[in-house]
């Protein structure tokens, strides 16, 4: 499969390249927004469940620095207390660019007593490295670590017992309609790239698989279903 025949959500054609892109509540949008229009920022952790743009957006932020490099350590794939070390050496190479902001996703899976073994290394690289972690839950990170950074929160629902999505309190929306106009604002951004026009009724066809919009991620899979079963049907016709 080649990347035009990948599903939107992982295609990097389609996948957002800015902060305006992402699918945001108004205080994580400013503040991931100064960070990238100013590329200032301290160390970072990103956290909320899986699907909701963490590792996008810590793309996004590392890329809009000018005179540094991104490098990713994904410890969903390797969470061994060797791949902890080669970061830890890693820190301590000469990089050619002046500086270094440092992905460390799913780091969440690396045991606590692994994790211990970077605290030293945040504090003393604080020149030449900056760290972005991406975790799903913040009770699995080593306290120094997480006192470490500045924590933001990419969660907007939860799920009521009917199975229905509700805006969560710090988003500082006052209904799930303003999380669906935030949805329908990215995945039209989405579709245009890709050369697509939603209708509100595929819109609404999504709406109504209401666990499937919790997230964005899930959003957009359940999305391109629908705009693809319409496509199928018509050809069928």
């Amino acid at each position: 499969m080649n990347r035009d025949d990948a599903f939107w959500a992982y295609n990097p054609l389609y996948q957002p390249s800015t902060i305006d892109e992402l699918a945001l509540y108004p205080a994580l949008r400013n503040r991931l927004k100064k960070y990238e229009d100013t590329q200032h920022f301290p160390n970072l952790m990103f956290y909320g469940e899986a699907g909701t743009g963490k590792t996008t957006a810590a793309k996004i932020l590392a890329k809009s620095v000018e005179g540094s490099t991104m490098d990713m350590f994904d410890f969903g794939e390797d969470k061994s207390i060797e791949n902890v070390r080669r970061l830890i050496a890693f820190t301590k190479q000469f990089s050619l660019y002046g500086g270094r902001v440092i992905i460390c996703d799913e780091f969440h899976d690396v045991a606590e007593d692994t994790q211990r073994l970077i605290k030293k290394t945040i504090e003393d690289s604080t020149k030449s490295n900056r760290f972005i972690f991406c975790v799903n839950d913040t009770k699995k990170i080593h306290p120094p670590i997480f006192d470490r950074c500045t924590h933001l929160q990419f969660d907007y629902c939860d799920v009521d017992i009917l199975g229905e999505p509700n805006v969560l309190p710090h988003t500082g929306w006052d209904s799930v309609d303003e999380w669906k106009n935030e949805l329908i604002r990215v995945a039209d951004i989405m579709s245009a790239k890709a050369g697509k026009t939603i209708t509100p009724e595929q819109y609404d066809k999504t709406f109504s698989k209401g666990h499937r919009w919790k997230n964005v991620r899930s959003f957009i899979l359940a999305l391109e279903e629908v705009i693809t079963d319409d496509e199928y049907d018509a050809r069928k016709n």
